[in-house]
């Protein structure tokens, strides 16, 4: 693959607009050299906020291409949690999964490549430069370690992304199947742009992102950043115990397993984020950066909207776009449905339920089925006065996922005391009459099928329904309200496990 074909786009357009006017000049009115540049700590600065700024830009100019978020919908709708009642642009391609797999859909699966590939590229730029830097005294020293951090985690991130997507899930627990098999091309910030280089296997991938996590971890101890929008020790600890999760279903790796759970107890006990109360669950609407339960996301301001194009145009009835119109991304009426007998205390329903609280009118009501009403909402909730100012912030991480990860991590560990105690604490903000009965449950499946649920349920719409499909290996039998529903299937058909993209056939000669 020649990364300089494939990235159209290079960190060097987004440092146009941010940047610092220290570049420009010295202070007795001098141009700074290259070679200055380079060696100033601070040049990083504007390279970081474009590794960043990468993020919520999507591919290409299709309102379905907004980064990150763009992405996560894709997962949640190809896992089948999430549902299209009402095709329109990409996310056709994605509820029709089989479609994935043939030459007609090589476009969607570059999609997803070339975004994760981009951002690899440009954490390469800041891993590169920053190695390079000459240091001259402590709090340099401290400041690269801080850009390296950064950088290898959102690399890492990026992997683990690419595993997801086009690592194949394994036959059965415990045999190890898929982590041997082709994945894709590993890149670091040694090998040049335009060499292409054989295909790492999906273990060769996991370990070079659990390295690269690894490392960050280090060099962020003693990093206090100033906005969410960075990722710090305790994101970067979430991510490394999220990939561990995912990667030690394969041969159901003891050792790896004990690490997720480890690090995700620490995220929690360090005590910088509080997840939502059981009162706020409904009246948070997930769009405001300093909620105390996000880690990681993004402040979108008036110069980073994305107005129609943006995961709040597609997930939100209140926002002028295409939710309202309606073409909202839904929960899947199975999923709501049959878990709302098994579980009808759970708080989390009524993100769904168009009774609730009677806003809606029965026209409405029918319009907005499904739709996440009292999840992902603008503050003003005004079907007569839609938000056209697409300001609401988007979130990558909260410390609830924390808890599914040490609660899972635990149970595939066969320690229950820790699966129960993690698992409890969440439900005791959702579901206290059923937290209440964990200690109880007995049977492993019954155990097993509460904890696959609170992640679907908990975690809808942001990202983590192929994951959590892959680990647990259950059917994706979809609910009635997908427009599409005549393709079920195992998590290890060939469906969900992207196929990679044309342009990798024809530009790099190992993918064959």
């Amino acid at each position: 693959m020649k990364l300089n074909k494939l990235f159209l786009g290079t960190l060097a357009v987004v440092l146009t607009a941010c940047s610092p006017s220290f570049l420009d000049v010295e202070p007795n009115g001098s141009t700074v050299t290259q070679e200055q540049y380079d060696n100033n700590p601070k040049s990083l600065d504007a390279h970081l906020l474009g590794l960043y700024r990468l993020m919520d830009i999507g591919m290409t100019d299709s309102h379905d291409s907004y980064g990150q978020k763009s992405n996560d919908i894709y997962s949640d709708v190809l896992s089948g949690d999430a549902a299209i009642k009402n095709p329109y642009l990409l996310y056709d391609y994605y509820a029709e999964v089989w479609r994935l797999n043939n030459s007609t859909a090589q476009f969607n699966n570059y999609e997803v490549w070339a975004f994760y590939y981009k951002i690899i590229k440009n954490a390469n730029v800041v891993i590169r430069n920053a190695k390079k830097l000459k240091i001259k005294n402590t709090d340099d020293e401290k400041a690269q370690r801080h850009y390296l951090g950064q950088a290898l985690a959102m690399r890492a991130y990026s992997y683990f992304n690419l595993a997801v997507f086009y690592g194949k899930a394994n036959d059965q627990l415990g045999t190890g199947n898929g982590l041997d098999d082709d994945c894709c091309p590993v890149y670091n910030e040694e090998v040049p742009d335009t060499l292409p280089v054989q295909l790492s296997s999906l273990r060769e991938v996991y370990n070079f992102i659990q390295t690269d996590l690894d490392t960050a971890i280090v060099y962020l101890q003693d990093y206090q950043r100033t906005t969410k929008t960075n990722i710090d020790l305790d994101v970067a600890k979430l991510l490394l115990a999220s990939a561990m999760l995912q990667r030690g279903v394969y041969d159901d790796n003891a050792t790896i397993f004990t690490k997720a759970r480890d690090l995700a107890i620490d995220v929690i006990n360090g005590g910088k984020f509080s997840m939502l109360g059981l009162d706020e669950v409904t009246t948070n609407g997930f769009n405001n950066i300093n909620t105390p339960s996000w880690m990681w996301g993004k402040d979108i301001t008036a110069e980073t909207t994305g107005m129609l194009k943006s995961f709040w145009g597609r997930i939100d009835i209140f926002t002028y776009s295409y939710a309202f119109g309606p073409y909202c991304v839904q929960v899947d009426a199975r999923l709501y449905e049959d878990n709302k007998i098994i579980y009808p205390n759970d708080v989390r329903f009524y993100w769904w339920d168009v009774t609730y609280k009677g806003q809606l009118s029965q026209k409405d009501q029918d319009n907005y089925k499904y739709a996440p009403l009292w999840k992902f909402y603008t503050p003003a909730r005004d079907l007569d006065n839609l938000d056209r100012a697409w300001l609401n912030d988007i979130l990558y991480m909260r410390i609830e996922e924390a808890y599914l990860v040490a609660a899972e991590a635990a149970y595939r560990l066969k320690d229950f005391t820790n699966a129960s105690k993690y698992l409890q604490e969440l439900l005791e903000n959702r579901d206290p009459v059923t937290a209440a009965t964990i200690t109880t449950i007995t049977n492993a499946s019954d155990f097993e099928h509460l904890l696959q649920f609170n992640w679907r349920v908990e975690m809808w719409g942001e990202g983590r329904g192929l994951r959590t499909l892959k680990r647990f290996g259950n059917n994706c039998d979809r609910g009635s309200n997908h427009y599409n529903t005549q393709k079920t299937s195992v998590p290890t058909s060939v469906y969900f496990t992207f196929s990679l993209p044309n342009s990798e056939y024809v530009l790099n000669p190992y993918a064959h």
